[in-house]
């Protein structure tokens, strides 16, 4: 964020969805070049059903990367057409976010390990707009609202009739929201 914010002469709009969203909140406290902060579904603090990611590893283990990543996706609420549709996008391709499977675990982990720490985000200062899906599973909506509680002046933006992925089944949406919010401050 530094070095773009360097090169640009100004600070930047920050993005996160899921576990990346996580990731951009720990960045944002670590710097004063974020303008303006987005986090779709921060994951951090949801929990996982007993057994899905030691299911989700033997996968993993046995090759079936494809299978790992499908059962991920389940988790957070994607139905299967909704997968089926991911598989046929060639933005990212289905191939990316497969030779990426084997971070899954570990990073569904993090999350389900993770506790808020007081003070931990106070010194985010840029306009944060946190964005939850109405369909979304109920653990993902209250980390987000975790999340929103632990970043100071945050606001929530629901989503209405969509879920965790948004950003890829409705992109328009998602990027005509971060548009306003980057322009004027308010969630459109």
């Amino acid at each position: 964020m530094d070095a773009v914010a360097a090169r640009t002469g100004e600070p930047v709009a920050l993005f996160g969805h899921s576990y990346g969203a996580g990731c951009a909140m720990g960045g944002a406290t670590l710097t004063n070049n974020v303008a303006h902060l987005v986090l779709y579904e921060p994951s951090l603090g949801t929990t996982y059903p007993p057994g899905s990611l030691y299911a989700i590893e033997t996968s993993i283990a046995a090759g079936d990367l494809d299978g790992a990543a499908v059962a991920v996706l389940a988790l957070i609420g994607m139905s299967q057409t909704e997968i089926e549709a991911m598989r046929a996008s060639q933005n990212p391709g289905w191939s990316t976010r497969i030779a990426a499977a084997w971070t899954l675990p570990r990073e569904a982990r993090v999350e389900e390990s993770w506790t808020y720490q007081p003070g931990q985000h106070d010194t985010i200062e840029a306009p944060t707009l946190l964005l939850a899906g109405s369909a979304s599973p109920p653990d993902l909506v209250s980390a987000t609202h975790h999340a929103a509680d632990a970043i100071p002046n945050a606001q929530i933006r629901v989503l209405e009739g969509h879920g965790h992925m948004a950003h890829k089944t409705d992109p328009t949406v998602v990027a005509n929201i971060i548009r306003t919010f980057v322009a004027t401050g308010v969630p459109a």
